[in-house]
């Protein structure tokens, strides 16, 4: 495929198309389409960044940290889903400025959950009043995330007291996005959480009385998703675990902690 042909697949916006033809070209393709990301048309910008990223991710990547800074939140979030398997260390400053600057409360959760990801851990204090100050009630629940996973104490007890708070699917959920943490400290808080039998959400929503998964279900799975542990019996299932599977896992949380 000719520079036209993959450009006109990116113009007309068939992105999953024009990404199929980066990845089988590979670095060639790169070359073909880098010019695009100056276009006016943000579509046009965004869909590049991620035929950029098909084509050869590491070239990819430093594109993508300069499009932090593009004036479109679209291109902005395909930036940070390029960035994502490989968190830019060292680029704090560029990373709160995007988050600074950006209109939609979604994107901004996701440059936190970026920052997050950064090892080591970097502008905690900065991170701190960002999380102070925001006031959309979802994104400033994804920074008190971020800086949980940075070591942040008071954040992560922000954390474990809304995960015993919640019920239904907001306590599925929090249970679940422990996995964002990829460390065991949150382990004795989920080891308490096998005492709640309330269901958090039914697994097949169109038949309401079908698949009720606890808390202590979601949350057994989230132990040993963390841990690494090893059962004898079926992880992850659609269905409850019997009281001995839980007494089994609540075993393998007490070696993480009280």
């Amino acid at each position: 495929m000719d520079t036209r042909e993959l450009t006109t697949l990116i113009r007309a916006g068939h992105d999953d198309r024009a990404i199929d033809v980066a990845r089988a070209s590979g670095p060639p393709a790169f070359n073909q389409v880098e010019a695009l990301l100056a276009d006016p048309s943000p579509q046009v910008r965004a869909i590049t960044l991620r035929v950029l990223d098909a084509a050869d991710p590491r070239r990819a990547h430093p594109l993508a940290l300069k499009a932090l800074s593009d004036p479109s939140d679209e291109v902005r979030t395909f930036a940070v889903a390029v960035l994502r398997p490989n968190p830019p260390s060292g680029h704090a400053s560029e990373l709160l400025a995007a988050y600074n600057t950006s209109h939609d409360p979604a994107l901004r959760a996701e440059i936190a959950l970026l920052a997050g990801r950064v090892q080591p851990p970097e502008a905690i204090d900065t991170w701190r009043a960002v999380w102070a100050r925001e006031d959309d009630r979802y994104a400033k629940a994804d920074v008190c995330k971020a800086l949980a996973r940075m070591g942040d104490q008071p954040a992560r007890d922000a954390y474990v007291a809304d995960m015993k708070r919640q019920r239904g699917r907001p306590v599925f959920d929090l249970i679940r996005g422990t996995a964002y943490f990829q460390n065991t400290w949150v382990v004795p808080a989920l080891a308490q959480m096998l005492d709640r039998k309330d269901v958090a959400l039914h697994l097949a929503p169109d038949f309401p009385d079908t698949h009720p998964f606890r808390v202590c279900d979601v949350a057994l799975e989230a132990i040993l998703t963390l841990t690494g542990e090893k059962v004898e019996f079926q992880v992850p299932r659609p269905t409850q675990y019997a009281e001995s599977e839980i007494a089994t896992v609540r075993g393998i949380a007490r070696r993480y902690g009280p």
